[in-house]
């Protein structure tokens, strides 16, 4: 894995992103809120950690790690536990 792919987004402020500009308290022109994805770690993060979350959980984790109850299925169990407990 030489070549990391790293793709950004910028999440327009709109009726579905308010929720999370609001919940960062985002109030000005200049701040974004940032969606960063590496294509080869499958890797996703954002400056937001409520949309952070919310895509981890979307993105939901492979068959094996469920079968094999794997540290990555217990760590998403965890995601989704403490995401519940927050909505």
């Amino acid at each position: 894995m030489d070549n990391l792919n790293f793709i950004s987004y910028e999440v327009v402020r709109n009726e579905k992103s308010d929720h999370y500009y609001n919940h960062m308290g985002i109030t000005s022109d200049n701040e974004r809120i940032l969606v960063i994805i590496e294509s080869q770690l499958n890797a996703i993060t954002s400056n937001c950690e409520e949309l952070k979350v919310d895509m981890i959980i979307e993105r939901g984790i492979d068959t094996p790690h469920v079968n094999q109850e794997t540290s990555e299925f217990f760590a998403y169990l965890m995601l989704f536990d403490s995401h519940n407990e927050n909505h």
